[in-house]
């Protein structure tokens, strides 16, 4: 993208190169061969989904006739994924789905070889609110957030997670920071192993309280009758928000932004800017596309496209701001 490219995204590592540096060749040659994109997590869950439904209609927006694949390459909370692509060859043929929230606190809690505002990011393709639901045997009674405190801090409600330091774990953790209504060590924690493992338990009534992405949990719980209480952390039309559950409102609103969670493509540090321009374009084109449109209403999944451009920034933006809870989280998982 020349110097407008190599200029307007800061947070990015290696966005200024030029395009004959021997990694990506002639952006008008790009690409010659099939693209990769590395689904870091199980099939099944919101990454998987989003990265099949990208590959299915990418290949139609790029200027050659290539096909695009997905990997799965679970491990360690989306990092292992993410270390994979990192390490790659930055040459366009390499792609992560990125879940954003996992790569932060992935990053800000466990070192792994991946800067997240290193990579080449290439777009924002949706963004999904947490969602906190407790089984509704156990939680009839909790129809309000004062409620719903006294229960989780005087040992009746268990708190489910989807792993010791997951975000369900760390939203719990951070929403009694924010509120000053409990602190951690307030919480009886069960961790499960991912969001499925969580809920399955959780709606049967083994354990009473969760958060977790929105799109996932309304897929899961198919019958209303399954949960006593639903919110959502940030804006509905559909939901009972956190706000109107009777959160404090300063707390529902900084929740509602910093755990929204948004999904992005993400291309190896370095990649050239002839063939990241190339990347950026085909992916939001392809995010305009109304048979996507189609294909992730029937999958709950939500397309809120950002131009690579704007969402280099934004990942700058989005990880300062967990920085924040860099301590709440060390704590979290001690």
């Amino acid at each position: 993208m020349g110097d407008e490219n190599g200029n307007g995204n800061g947070t990015g590592a290696g966005n200024g190169n030029g395009t004959d540096d021997g990694n990506g060749g002639s952006g008008s040659e790009f690409p010659e061969r099939d693209i990769e994109i590395v689904a870091p997590a199980d099939p099944g869950g919101s990454i998987d989904l989003y990265a099949r439904l990208v590959a299915g209609h990418l290949a139609d927006h790029l200027p050659n006739d290539v096909n695009v694949t997905v990997s799965n390459v679970a491990g360690a909370a989306a990092r292992v994924g993410a270390d994979e692509v990192y390490q790659a060859e930055p040459d366009g043929y390499t792609l992560c789905l990125g879940h954003l929230e996992a790569h932060t606190t992935g990053q800000i809690l466990y070192d792994p070889m991946y800067e997240l505002t290193e990579f080449t990011h290439l777009g924002q393709i949706g963004a999904t609110p947490r969602s906190w639901f407790g089984n509704a045997d156990a939680t009839d009674e909790y129809d309000s957030w004062d409620a719903l405190v006294e229960g989780m801090t005087n040992g009746e409600l268990l708190f489910a997670t989807q792993g010791a330091g997951a975000t369900g774990h760390i939203i719990g953790i951070v929403a009694g920071d924010l509120t000053g209504d409990y602190s951690a060590d307030d919480l009886d924690f069960v961790h499960y192993s991912g969001t499925g493992e969580m809920t399955a338990p959780l709606i049967r009534g083994d354990q009473h309280v969760g958060a977790a992405t929105h799109s996932t949990t309304e897929d899961i719980i198919e019958d209303e009758d399954d949960i006593g209480f639903y919110f959502i952390m940030g804006e509905s039309d559909e939901w009972t928000t956190a706000a109107e559950f009777g959160m404090p409102s300063d707390a529902a609103e900084t929740l509602g932004d910093q755990f929204t969670t948004p999904y992005g493509l993400y291309a190896p540090p370095d990649t050239p800017d002839d063939v990241t321009e190339i990347l950026r374009d085909s992916l939001y084109d392809t995010l305009q596309d109304d048979a996507v449109h189609a294909d992730a209403e029937e999958q709950n999944l939500p397309i809120e496209p950002v131009h690579g451009d704007e969402f280099q920034d934004f990942v700058g933006e989005f990880y300062e701001g967990w920085l924040e809870y860099e301590d709440v989280m060390a704590d979290a998982v001690d």
